[in-house]
């Protein structure tokens, strides 16, 4: 009887989980994630990644766009999970959640006229065109923005956490010198708007 009862306890103790994977953990609750505020800088981008220091050739001129800042809302609350010797998990911790809204579309107007292969844009004019991302959150590689929303929309997590940034660069060089502030403008799934303006932009001729 008593080697019945160690054997018991000893594949209680063996199927006692001490971590918890993605299916164990939970129940979490519903939240409703959105990004709130976006910052902007200034400065280069190459190989060895972005920085603030600025270099006037369009090549490595770059704008870093950063989340600074979400809302985590829960929106519905589970229930209490039912204590289980058997499936019980320890330092069990929820997966970061993914926003709930989706970047639609990116515009990117100046405060004074450009112009690029002898074609000139107003100010105010959408210019988005004109330019090209050349890295999203960890991701290095040169895309369109649209392809970026593309990607962003079909999965959110893509530019969706506190810290994760986009650096936007000019495809072709300008046919007269910059020395001028862009404005970006994030429009969302949920009609959410974001706006901001960039520091001083230069690049030569």
């Amino acid at each position: 009887m008593k080697r019945i009862s160690v054997l018991l306890l000893v594949l209680v103790i063996t199927h006692l989980p001490i971590s918890c994977t993605e299916d164990d953990c939970g129940p979490f609750p519903a939240m409703d994630v959105k990004i709130t505020e976006l910052s902007s800088s200034v400065g280069t981008f190459n190989s060895s990644g972005f920085s603030n220091s600025t270099f006037n050739n369009f090549k490595v001129a770059a704008i870093l766009i950063t989340i600074e800042n979400m809302s985590y809302t829960e929106i519905a609350k589970m229930p209490a999970a039912k204590f289980s010797i058997m499936n019980t998990s320890f330092a069990c911790s929820p997966v970061e959640p993914k926003p709930t809204h989706t970047i639609e579309s990116i515009s990117i107007t100046s405060d004074n006229s450009v112009s690029f292969n002898g074609i000139e844009y107003a100010v105010g004019e959408n210019i988005t065109n004109l330019f090209k991302i050349s890295r999203y959150s960890n991701f290095n590689v040169e895309i369109t923005i649209e392809e970026f929303i593309d990607y962003h929309c079909k999965d959110p997590r893509i530019f969706g956490l506190i810290g994760d940034n986009i650096v936007f660069q000019l495809k072709e060089k300008p046919d007269q010198e910059l020395n001028q502030v862009f404005n970006f403008q994030f429009n969302f799934s949920d009609t959410k708007i974001i706006s901001l303006k960039s520091s001083n932009f230069e690049v030569s001729n």
